[in-house]
């Protein structure tokens, strides 16, 4: 049996290159497809002229219980998909406000150049409703920075909110950051995306 982490890995690399091929065909070239710099990989990087178009690949689907309609699991699962995706886009955005540029491992280099950074992250099958741009600024607006408690839940569960918090409170820490490395204040998540690949297609 292959080890699911290389498996995954590999689903990974084909949803990346899939994208990157996609824009290619359209005419955009990709600045950085699977770039390494420092301990951060970014997935995606697409430039135009106003925008760097930061893209994160989440290969997690939505769990059959979250199909099922347990409102607790799909919980956990948009913390897992679309906010983890947003944490690590956060430290590419960093990146480019604190130093104006991404240097990649290789040599690739993306500059900031005073425009504008959007950050998407994508599945790679649809997750409904959650992933409308209305619902994404409430739900984090409604998350980030809170910390959430039950002692009604089963361990499994207890652990997966413990997980949970830790996600919230480091968007919380990054966004400070983000905001002392020059991101306005006003409407913080107005630059966040989360699509599908079919959607994105």
């Amino acid at each position: 049996d292959e080890d699911p982490k290389r498996v995954d890995d590999r689903i990974g690399q084909c949803v990346e290159s899939t994208l990157a091929d996609a824009f290619r065909q359209h005419g955009i070239e990709p600045s950085a497809v699977s770039k390494r710099y420092g301990n951060l990989e970014c997935d995606l990087v697409i430039e135009s002229s106003k925008t760097v178009l930061l893209i994160e690949t989440k290969k997690k689907p939505l769990t059959r219980q979250s199909h099922a309609g347990k409102p607790l699991t799909a919980f956990f699962d948009l913390v897992g998909g679309m906010l983890a995706s947003q944490l690590q886009l956060g430290g590419h955005e960093l990146e480019l406000l604190r130093h104006g540029q991404i240097t990649f491992d290789d040599g690739t280099l993306v500059e900031l150049k005073g425009r504008g950074i959007a950050r998407l992250a994508v599945t790679l099958l649809d997750w409904g409703g959650t992933q409308d741009r209305t619902v994404i600024r409430q739900v984090a607006g409604l998350l980030v920075g809170s910390q959430l408690s039950s002692p009604s839940l089963l361990v499994q569960d207890q652990e997966q909110l413990k997980k949970t918090n830790k996600v919230l409170v480091k968007l919380q820490n990054q966004l400070s950051e983000l905001q002392t490395a020059g991101k306005s204040a006003r409407e913080p998540f107005s630059n966040w995306w989360f699509l599908s690949v079919p959607q994105l297609l």
